[in-house]
């Protein structure tokens, strides 16, 4: 099932694995691609629709412009797990 949904999904571009440097420990709750996973990132660039993946981020997935500190602390727990992993 995941094979065909790999497929589906991310066509021929690599599946990113972390998007979480071990070095992030406090994360700027402004920061529109802190949630982004960079491989989306470029397909929408590559395709010229880059301003519609940053609307949608505004739109639905932050509130006034910042991150929930829930949503905060879940990537400071990525990323002292991407610093623990070889």
């Amino acid at each position: 099932m995941y094979d065909i949904l790999e497929t589906l999904v991310n066509g021929t571009h690599p599946l990113s694995l972390c998007d979480t440097l071990p070095g992030d420990p406090a994360p700027d709750p402004r920061e529109l691609w802190l949630f982004t996973d960079p491989v989306a990132r470029e397909i929408y660039s590559h395709q010229n629709r880059l301003d519609q993946l940053e609307h949608d981020i505004c739109s639905y997935a932050m509130y006034e412009g910042r991150w929930a500190p829930d949503e905060l602390e879940l990537k400071r727990k990525f990323s002292a797990s991407c610093a623990r992993t070889p």
